[in-house]
């Protein structure tokens, strides 16, 4: 399923196309009813008082006012509701192994339930301070899922290699066709971090909360690293190493 599915399935769960099929959703219900929301993303809405869709759609229009009105500017909007929306769905065991698996900072599921909501509460509303003619709620909101949504699944429905690469054993790094070694600082240094033998535009990663470095950055350009976050670098590129993160409040 990808974000434009689920946002017609929810669509078609908030006004079933059967008449005498009630709503999964409403506007005005419990936000755990909202698939890919649960108890656990509606729980940290409840601590800002955030307890129905409409009230949840309404925050984010409300943040997108706050972004200062230059015409024409739309990615300064939706970098704020990026914001605001990477902050809500952090995942509660981020930057961690699991099975093998790399878990991101940001829920991407979570992504798309809110963006959806904004979407269909909101719809074709232009946003303020935007170009009117590409800038609606719904164009915003599908690239601020598409954003969460990296890194993607490869060709064939393999898990894309950065999302495991650095959750294997050096040992079992290069077996891999898809990992090799990095890092490792000065004369005699040896490597000590599994990541995706390819380019960082090839393979992806995950991206970060509001404005801290995700998974990996780019070297050449300024970063805002997290707190207890530990990079290693690979040619032009740092690679996060798995371990435990602070939430970061909203």
């Amino acid at each position: 399923m990808n974000y434009n599915n689920y946002k017609n399935l929810l669509q078609d769960q908030l006004r079933p196309p059967d008449p005498h099929e009630p709503p999964v959703w409403t506007v005005d219900g419990p936000l755990k009813n909202v698939k890919y929301l649960g108890s656990y993303f509606s729980r940290r809405l409840a601590r800002k008082n955030i307890l129905t869709p409409r009230r949840l759609a309404r925050l984010l229009y409300v943040q997108a006012n706050r972004v200062p009105g230059v015409p024409g500017h739309h990615a300064r909007v939706e970098n704020n509701l990026r914001r605001i929306v990477s902050l809500i769905c952090q995942n509660a065991r981020s930057n961690r192994c699991e099975e093998g698996y790399h878990i991101r900072d940001v829920n991407p599921r979570c992504t798309w339930a809110i963006s959806a909501i904004f979407a269909l509460l909101y719809g074709t509303t232009p946003v303020p301070h935007t170009n009117y003619s590409v800038a609606s709620a719904n164009a915003i909101s599908s690239r601020v899922a598409a954003h969460f949504s990296r890194p993607r699944r490869t060709r064939g429905g393999l898990v894309a290699p950065s999302a495991q690469c650095s959750c294997r054993a050096l040992a079992d790094c290069t077996a891999d066709a898809f990992c090799s070694l990095a890092g490792g600082v000065g004369a005699g240094a040896v490597p000590n971090l599994c990541v995706p033998r390819a380019t960082q535009s090839q393979v992806g990663s995950f991206a970060g909360v509001a404005d801290f470095t995700g998974q990996s950055a780019n070297i050449a350009q300024p970063r805002n690293y997290r707190v207890g976050a530990n990079y290693v670098r690979r040619n032009n590129s740092f690679w996060r190493r798995p371990g435990p993160l602070n939430e970061i409040p909203w």
